[in-house]
């Protein structure tokens, strides 16, 4: 299990039936957690990600309802698919730049390098790099 602000995830294998009790009694065991904490997860906003060409597919339940399963997915702002390509989140991140520059081109009518160079580093290169090291980490450049 993974614990991130006020997100979580059960993480594991599922290419067995073994694996997808486990996965299961993880999921059961942390609805025991969350009681003795008083805290309750939205099952509506749970869902199952299946990863792998080995993965059974298994229906998963939280607090007795099924879990929605689900191809792709955002965890912390990244949009991933159950194939582990990145391709809806790189689309949604160059409409957005296309939306920044279309602000920027637009409403400023300096040419000023300073100041478009200013405007590209506040509102176009953030979106454009979110989630980037995970999609394409071969790009990265070494420390």
């Amino acid at each position: 299990m993974m614990l991130y602000a006020d997100d979580s995830k059960v993480i594991g294998p599922a290419s067995t039936l073994e694996d997808t009790s486990q996965l299961q009694n993880d999921l059961d065991l942390l609805t025991v957690w969350a009681k003795s904490w008083l805290l309750t997860f939205n099952v509506s906003k749970c869902h199952v990600l299946h990863f792998g060409h080995k993965n059974i597919n298994t229906t998963y339940s939280l607090y007795g309802q099924l879990l929605s399963p689900v191809f792709e997915e955002c965890d912390l702002g990244v949009i991933v698919d159950n194939d582990l390509k990145f391709s809806t989140h790189a689309k949604k991140a160059a409409a957005s730049v296309s939306s920044s520059l279309g602000l920027i081109k637009r409403t400023i009518s300096s040419h000023s390098p300073k100041i478009l160079s200013l405007l590209y580093k506040g509102l176009v290169q953030p979106r454009l790099e979110t989630g980037m090291v995970l999609a394409f980490p071969i790009f990265q450049e070494r420390c």
